[in-house]
């Protein structure tokens, strides 16, 4: 695009670089009697608060319309540098047990509890999650 009379990145050929697909999730923690709607997500949690995740899916197959999909909740505290979900080293990639300040209903709650088999959102709300984070 170095034609003027083109005009500056105007022409298909300027992007000649496809990288493939760019997702985009977003995380509501909302108010356990209607998760499902979520009309006003919190902004945060207190201890011992009653609240349920759901999670907005993007478009394009992001989320599969299957029930096999689990959360777990990770205490990053003391772990070091930050590294990327997709790096080798990334708190996802290393840490398997669930934080001990995610008291769930029951024992491994979060590996049973699947957040539905809908494609445009997870929703985890039958069981309640709290977190004990006043130490």
């Amino acid at each position: 695009a170095t034609d003027p009379e083109a005009g500056a990145c105007q022409l298909l050929a300027d992007y000649v670089q496809p990288f493939g697909r760019l997702y985009f999730w977003t995380l509501h923690l909302c108010d356990y009697s209607d998760p499902l709607w979520c009309p006003s997500p919190y902004l945060r949690v207190v201890p011992q608060q009653k609240f349920a995740i759901k999670i907005l899916c993007p478009p394009g197959n992001a989320c599969t319309a299957s029930t096999g999909n689990r959360i777990k909740f990770l205490d990053p505290r003391g772990r070091g540098p930050q590294y990327s979900n997709w790096d080798g080293g990334g708190i996802c990639q290393l840490e398997m047990l669930e934080s001990d300040r995610a008291i769930w209903p029951y024992e491994s709650a979060s590996l049973n509890l699947d957040g539905g088999g809908r494609s445009d959102f997870k929703a985890w709300s039958t069981e309640l999650v709290r977190l004990d984070i006043s130490a």
